[in-house]
């Protein structure tokens, strides 16, 4: 009896042993495979919420004010294009200051415009990814208070930070390195855009000269998930070393100058089967240095951005 039991025994063993060498072996060939995540995008609407925190912190450390701002944005295919032309539509803008009540944007509401796929590059207006510069001047909010030079700015750099993220880095390049260059994990590469320099002038909001560069942007095949019940590959982004430059003018014959260094980071979840990005987490420290003429001393910040992007379902995207 005793050596019926230890028979018993020993066979679980060798069975679980062989068992777990092969779901070894079944993993070890997932990871090891070849991937494509750069492929065709399913040709169906999208809705996309991206949420914002701005946190500012005092010279001792401490947390100073904080705020938030809230994207609603769908995306549908341009029918009858040959090319990826798609029709995105802001159905809502939510600015929050601390703990102040939210209020919207109303001028944003169901604000439409078209981007082309790979569309990396300035306009003939000079303007980033195509993206109108006059829709963001003058705003104020839906309790009739203007809205600030610099939250417009923030406002206005959802957008430019949505498409970086979605289209830039998510989607392949027309040459040089882009992301159709991952194909196996823990592989890393030197994006196009690394050490590029983009202007951010902002109408009359921010002048001339204004400009933000980027480090050496790379990207790395990290890992593998799930995200809305979806296979996913995670590619994280680093922006390395990147710095600013920006010059406003509050009134006439004032101009304000800030410099400053910022460091970018996150991870992108795209959609194995659809090609979409279905999640986007980026934090963000940017310490800067501003200039007033009539101050007698320079104006030291620290903010710290935190941004998360979800693709939601169309009803999650109603009720919301």
């Amino acid at each position: 009896m005793k050596n019926k039991k230890w028979f018993i025994t020993a066979l679980i063993i060798f069975l679980t042993m062989a068992c777990n060498n092969k779901n070894i072996a079944q993993i070890k060939s997932v990871l090891q495979q070849r991937y494509n995540l750069a492929g065709e995008r399913t040709k169906a609407p999208q809705f996309f919420i991206l949420e914002t925190t701005l946190q500012s912190y005092n010279p001792d450390g401490t947390r100073a004010g904080k705020n938030f701002l809230k994207l609603y944005l769908k995306c549908s295919p341009v029918e009858g294009n040959v090319q990826d032309v798609y029709k995105y539509t802001c159905a809502k803008f939510v600015i929050k200051y601390g703990d102040s009540v939210e209020t919207t944007v109303p001028s944003l509401v169901n604000w439409s415009y078209k981007f082309e796929s790979m569309s990396t590059g300035l306009d003939e207006k000079g303007q980033v990814f195509g993206i109108e510069h006059g829709k963001f001047e003058n705003l104020t909010d839906s309790s009739g208070k203007p809205i600030s030079p610099e939250m417009s700015y923030w406002i206005y750099n959802s957008f430019i930070d949505f498409h970086a993220f979605c289209n830039v880095f998510a989607e392949p390049t027309r040459a040089g390195n882009g992301i159709q260059a991952l194909n196996f994990l823990n592989q890393r590469i030197i994006h196009l855009a690394a050490n590029t320099e983009a202007p951010v002038n902002l109408g009359s909001n921010v002048e001339k000269g204004s400009f933000f560069k980027n480090g050496e942007i790379t990207l790395t095949f990290t890992g593998l998930g799930i995200v809305n019940d979806a296979s996913c590959a995670i590619v994280t982004f680093d922006s390395g070393e990147s710095s600013f430059k920006m010059k406003m003018k509050p009134m006439p014959n004032m101009e304000v100058t800030t410099l400053g260094s910022s460091h970018y980071k996150g991870n992108l979840f795209i959609n194995l089967k659809s090609f979409w990005v279905e999640k986007v987490v980026m934090d963000e420290f940017v310490v800067s240095e501003t200039t007033v003429p009539t101050l007698p001393n320079k104006i030291d910040a620290v903010t710290e951005r935190n941004t998360v992007i979800n693709n939601v379902d169309a009803d999650q995207f109603v009720k919301q």
